[in-house]
C-alpha cells in the first residue's frame, strides 16, 4: 500500500509539471495550437492539483489505517502473552493513551457481589497532573446506568461523552474541571454476554462527535481482554475442580482405609465363629454374612488401589463364571432382605448356560444393587423373579419385580447419579439414587449393557446383557470418573 500511495503522488506531480509544460509551449512556443488543445491542458492544469490533494489525504488515511492495525495487532498479541490479568491491563490503558492520543485512561471491575463498579486500575500521559483525580476516583463506586462505567455496564455498548463538565449523569464532573477533563469514551467488555469490565479514556478538548476508527480500535483491544478473562475464568475453574476432585480422592482414600481394618477383624471373628456352631441353618447364616463382609473388603481394597490416583479407575479381575452357581449365590444373600418383607425370591434359567467372563465382586454389587432394588420397591407378598438365558453372543441376566412399575417420564433419568423415580419404596427404605448408575458402569465397563423394562402397575423388569467375547483390547477397567 505505501508503495502505491507513493507512486500515485509521483503520477499527480507529474500530471502538474505536464499541464505547466503544455501552457508553456502552447502559449509561448506555439501560438497556433487549435482551441480544444488548449481547453484540454487548462483541464489538466485545474485538475491535477485536486487529483494530488486527495491522493494526499488517502495516503494519510492509509498510514493512519495501517498505524491502528499495528497498535492492534500488537495489543492482542501482548494482552494474550500477559501472565495476569492486571499486566495485561495495565499495558492495554498505557498503550492506547500514548499511542491513540488520550491523556488518562481507566478500568472499571464489577464488585464482588456485582452490584456495583469498582475503580481498578489507571494510566496517564501526565500523571503528576491527574494523580488527584485518580486517587479520588479510587474512592467512586457506581451502580448500572449512573456515571460513565455505570453507562457502559447497563448497555453493554460504547458511551461518548462530549464534555464531561457538563454531563448531567458524571458524578466526578467537578474533578474532572479541575484536570482539565474533557471529552470520554467508555468501552464494556463482555466476556460471553456478561460485562466484565469497562474502559474509559478522557481528552482535554470537547469533541461533539465519536470517532468511530477510535471506538473500533479500543472495542477490538476490549474483545482481546474479554478473551483473556474468559480463558482466566477456564482455567481458574479447572484448577479448582482439579483441587477438589483431588480432595475428593484423599478423603475417600482416608474412608476407605478406617473402614478397611473394623472390616478385617469381622471376616476374622466370623471364621472362628462358623467353627464353633455346630448348626447348619446358624453356619448357612454366618457364612452368607462373612461372604458379604468379604465382598465390602474386596471393594474398599479396590478403592485404596493406587490405580485408582493414577487412572481414575479400577481394573477389574476377570475369571470364567458359572452363573448357575453365582447366581445362587447372589440370590441366597438376596433373600435375607426379601424375606423380612415375606418376599418369594426366585432364580430360573436355562440348562446349560454357558461361562461369563467377568469380575465377581464388581457383577454381585450390580446384582446385590438389582435385587435391592427390587425388594425396596415390592409390596410384601410379592413374588422376585432372577432369570439367565442365552441371547446370541450374549447371555440375559433379568431380574423381574411385581411392585407398580415406573412411570415412562422417569425412565431417561433412572440410570443417571441420584436420579430417582417418582415411585415410594413400599416399606419406608431409603433411596440416595445411585445404585443403578454405579451398575450401569460395572456393566459397561464389561462391554455390556443394562436396560429396563416397565409399566406402571405391572412391575419393573432389569435387563443385563453380558457378552461372551469381549471385543475391547487391553484389561477391562471400571472407570471411576
Amino acid at each position: 500500500m505505501k508503495h502505491w500511495t507513493v507512486f500515485l503522488k509521483v503520477l499527480g506531480l507529474v500530471a502538474a509539471v505536464e499541464a505547466i509544460v503544455h501552457v508553456v509551449v502552447v502559449k509561448v512556443a506555439l501560438p497556433g495550437v487549435p482551441e480544444n488543445i488548449e481547453d484540454a491542458v487548462l483541464l489538466v492544469l485545474f485538475l491535477a492539483p485536486l487529483i494530488y490533494c486527495w491522493i494526499a489525504r488517502e495516503s494519510d488515511r492509509c498510514r493512519e489505517a495501517e498505524k491502528r492495525a499495528r497498535l492492534l495487532d500488537t495489543l492482542a498479541r501482548r494482552i494474550l502473552e500477559s501472565p495476569d490479568f492486571t499486566t495485561a491491563l495495565d499495558f492495554t490503558l498505557r498503550e492506547i493513551c500514548e499511542t491513540a492520543g488520550w491523556v488518562y485512561g481507566e478500568a472499571w471491575v464489577p464488585s464482588a457481589d456485582g452490584r456495583l463498579m469498582e475503580f481498578h486500575s489507571g494510566s496517564s500521559r501526565a500523571p503528576g497532573i491527574l494523580k488527584t483525580f485518580m486517587e479520588a476516583s479510587r474512592r467512586f463506586k457506581f451502580a448500572k446506568g449512573v456515571g460513565l462505567p455505570g453507562r457502559a455496564w447497563s448497555t453493554g455498548k460504547p458511551v461518548w461523552v462530549p464534555d464531561v463538565t457538563q454531563d448531567h449523569n458524571f458524578p466526578r464532573a467537578p474533578l474532572a474541571m479541575e484536570a482539565g477533563l474533557r471529552g470520554a469514551l467508555a468501552i464494556p467488555v463482555l466476556s460471553g454476554r456478561r460485562v466484565t469490565l469497562v474502559l474509559a479514556f478522557f481528552i482535554r478538548e470537547v469533541r461533539p462527535g465519536v470517532d468511530e476508527r477510535m471506538v473500533e480500535l479500543i472495542s477490538g483491544a476490549a474483545s482481546q481482554l474479554g478473551s483473556l478473562i474468559e480463558r482466566r475464568r477456564v482455567e481458574d475453574e479447572r484448577v479448582k475442580l482439579a483441587g477438589a476432585n483431588e480432595m475428593k480422592n484423599r478423603l475417600l482414600g482416608i474412608a476407605a482405609h478406617e473402614l478397611r481394618n473394623p472390616l478385617t477383624v469381622m471376616v476374622g471373628h466370623l471364621a472362628l465363629l462358623q467353627e464353633e456352631i455346630v448348626d447348619g441353618s446358624r453356619r448357612q447364616e454366618l457364612a452368607i454374612v462373612q461372604r458379604k463382609c468379604k465382598q465390602m473388603l474386596a471393594i474398599i481394597e479396590g478403592l485404596l488401589d493406587s490405580s485408582i490416583i493414577e487412572s481414575r479407575g479400577v481394573a477389574l479381575d476377570i475369571e470364567s463364571l458359572d452363573l448357575v452357581e453365582f447366581l445362587g449365590q447372589v440370590c441366597a444373600d438376596g433373600r435375607i432382605l426379601a424375606e423380612e418383607k415375606s418376599i418369594d425370591l426366585k432364580l430360573e434359567f436355562e440348562p446349560g448356560l454357558p461361562l461369563v467372563r467377568g469380575d465377581r465382586v464388581r457383577l454381585q454389587q450390580v446384582f446385590d444393587n438389582l435385587i435391592s432394588n427390587a425388594v425396596k420397591y415390592s409390596p410384601s407378598g410379592k413374588t422376585i423373579r432372577v432369570s439367565a438365558r442365552a441371547a446370541g453372543e450374549a447371555v440375559e441376566v433379568a431380574v423381574a419385580d411385581e411392585g407398580a412399575g415406573i412411570p415412562g417420564e422417569d425412565l431417561p433419568r433412572l440410570f443417571k447419579e441420584y436420579g430417582r423415580a417418582r415411585v415410594c419404596p413400599t416399606g419406608g427404605e431409603r433411596s440416595v439414587g445411585l445404585g443403578l448408575s454405579i451398575a450401569q458402569r460395572m456393566v459397561q465397563a464389561h462391554g455390556g449393557t443394562i436396560r429396563v423394562k416397565s409399566e406402571p402397575g405391572a412391575g419393573a423388569t432389569f435387563i443385563v446383557s453380558l457378552p461372551l467375547r469381549r471385543t475391547e483390547k487391553g484389561a477391562p477397567v471400571l472407570d471411576l470418573r
